[in-house]
This record gives C-alpha cells, structure tokens and sequence, in this order.
C-alpha cells in the first residue's frame, strides 16, 4: 500500500513542475479514499412476476460473484433479504420454477444499505 502511495505523490509532483513542487497536492487514488457506504450492509426485498409478489419455495436469488453465502430460496411470503454484504454494486439474479414454467430476472445495480437505510428492492422474473 505505501508504494503506491509514494508512486502517487512523485507522479503528482513531477506533474506539477519543479518550481511548483512544494505547493502541489495531490489526491490519493479512489481505492484508498474514504467511502460514505457501510462495510458491509444489506439487501432485501421481493421477487415479483408481472407486478405480483411471486410465492413459491422453487425460486432462488443470488448476488452474483459473491459465492454460496449469498445465494438462498426466498421466503413463503416471496421476499428475500442477505445481510453482511460488502460495500459494492452488485447484480442480483432471480431464477427458478414457478407454476410449472421456469422463471428468471435480474436487477442491475444494486448497492447494499445498512440496517436502518434499507429499502425494500423488487426483482421481476419472466
């Protein structure tokens, strides 16, 4: 982490000229500025198909790249809900059967909130 830091600083200043050098500053790169997003945090909601909560213990949601942990059957009522999810955007993915027909959707773009900010997402499936 220092190295990069230190590479950042000499780029900055040999950017700024030699006379200018002593007043340059420089940001430091956007993975080690401060972020406002939780550590980790969470995402919840419901599966719907044509604007209708969808309930149906065959359908699974997903983050995707994010492993098993985060990867679960919805509830009987049709939501949803992970916890202790790292800070990122996601993609989550929805897919199963329901009514004998195989079903699937996603939603792009998906940031975890904390606890007190969360709102409650839908993902359709068609």
């Amino acid at each position: 982490m220092r190295q990069s830091v230190t590479l950042l600083l000499l780029a900055a200043i040999s950017t700024c000229g030699a006379a200018a050098a002593r007043t340059c500053v420089a940001a430091p790169p956007a993975s080690l500025q401060e972020d406002d997003s939780p550590a980790a945090g969470v995402i919840k909601g419901m599966v719907q198909k044509n604007g209708r909560t969808v309930r149906s213990a065959n359908i699974r949601v997903e983050i995707v790249g994010l492993g098993s942990k985060f990867r679960k059957k919805i509830n009987s009522d049709g939501t949803f809900s992970f916890t202790d999810v790292p800070a990122g955007t996601y993609v989550l993915k929805a897919s199963g059967s329901f009514k004998n027909m195989e079903v699937s959707g996603e939603l792009k773009d998906v940031k975890p909130a904390s606890e007190e900010d969360a709102e409650d997402i839908a993902v359709s499936v068609e």
